[in-house]
């Protein structure tokens, strides 16, 4: 039997195992009951990724690549330059094609939908998964000041003046209309934070930061 013979019966052989074990709800690789829509079960699945891991570290650590298992590596390189060349060509015939794109697209939302809720169940910040998040808020502080940031950068390169800069412009802190002189907000955003300074949920604001010592604003 030729090479290229026994190849193609193994892959009509595998072809056959996906196919009973999707028909059957059956782990691929353990042939336990699966209901997870998924080729493995919840534990094979976490098994082979530790597996893949494990083995394309061994890999990148002896300096050939993990991807063909045949080309050295160079420099910082995790991949070599053919594989690279393969995937680049791949994904750029690929991207050609609507229905492609709509799948990559609905896989990746799936994906971060499945880990907001995770990390939002762990307590955790839902984009680095590293910290807790700030309170009330669904990400850590650190990750909320980056986006800050870049969301303030943003805006100043589209020429939008954003509210650090805006009383060095003359504009109202919250809505950037003109200001009332010697105030950094204006008339009308002014008169809307008279009445909340004297509702009843500033005045007990005002009077827990007094009892713990924190200082107090009185009402405008």
């Amino acid at each position: 039997m030729t090479e290229e013979k026994e190849k193609e019966l193994k892959r009509q052989y595998a072809k056959k195992q996906r196919e009973f074990c999707a028909k059957n709800n059956l782990c691929l690789n353990c042939k336990k009951p699966n209901y997870t829509g998924n080729c493995l079960c919840e534990d094979c699945a976490k098994k082979e990724s530790k597996r893949r891991k494990e083995n394309r570290s061994y890999y990148i650590s002896v300096g050939i690549c993990p991807t063909c298992k045949k080309n050295r590596l160079f420099g910082e390189e995790k991949t070599c330059l053919e594989c690279k060349a393969k995937k680049a060509n791949y994904y750029s015939t690929k991207r050609k094609d609507d229905e492609f794109r709509k799948h990559e697209y609905e896989l990746q939302s799936e994906w971060r939908k499945r880990k907001t809720e995770e990390c939002i169940k762990s307590n955790l910040c839902t984009r680095c998964r590293k910290r807790e998040p700030a309170n009330g808020r669904k990400m850590c502080n650190f990750c909320l000041a980056r986006m800050r940031k870049y969301k303030a950068d943003e805006a100043r390169r589209n020429g939008v003046i954003t509210r650090e800069f805006r009383f060095e412009n003359g504009l109202c802190y919250f809505c950037a209309d003109p200001v009332v002189d010697g105030l950094k907000v204006c008339e009308k955003c002014r008169e809307r934070l008279k009445k909340t300074s004297h509702s009843e949920n500033a005045a007990k604001a005002r009077k827990k930061m007094k009892e713990e010592g924190r200082g107090f604003y009185k009402a405008i």
